[in-house]
């Protein structure tokens, strides 16, 4: 997806979370046009999933992190990527789909979290490497 490693690891100067033994780094979005192409719901959804399951994922970590980025590319796409620390990889089904660590099953923000990209002609990539949980999300709701 279009935020690089480099992007990444710029976005923003990290400020500590109470409570939760993390450190979070965020870009502020400060050029989005008026009426954009995905509506406000939907990327509430997308960013507060998003951020929930690397908060969650942090807590009780001693030098944890969350990062997270956001961007336009182009006139109507988006790109939002969310970092975490994460000592273990997350436990997912065999047709790939994450699991949840509150219930049984598939976890439902990042199924709702893929419905959404798909729905924008997107896609929803999760990984994990090295410690660090990748979550990225492309978002093209005016693609052809």
């Amino acid at each position: 997806l279009p935020i690089s490693p480099a992007e990444r690891q710029s976005a923003a100067e990290a400020v500590a979370l109470p409570g939760h033994g993390a450190e979070a780094a965020a870009e502020p979005i400060t050029d989005l046009p008026e009426g954009l192409a995905v509506p406000e719901p939907d990327l509430c959804v997308v960013l507060g999933n998003l951020l929930e399951n690397a908060l969650e994922a942090c807590a009780g970590q001693e030098g944890g992190f969350v990062r997270a980025a956001a961007r336009l590319t182009g006139s109507s796409a988006m790109t939002i990527a969310v970092d975490n620390s994460s000592p273990h990889p997350p436990k997912a089904a065999p047709d790939g789909s994450l699991l949840s660590t509150k219930h049984r099953g598939e976890g439902i923000g990042t199924s709702s979290i893929r419905q959404i990209a798909l729905q924008y002609r997107g896609k929803a990539d999760f990984n994990w490497q090295d410690g660090v949980f990748r979550a990225a999300v492309f978002l093209n709701p005016q693609a052809n």
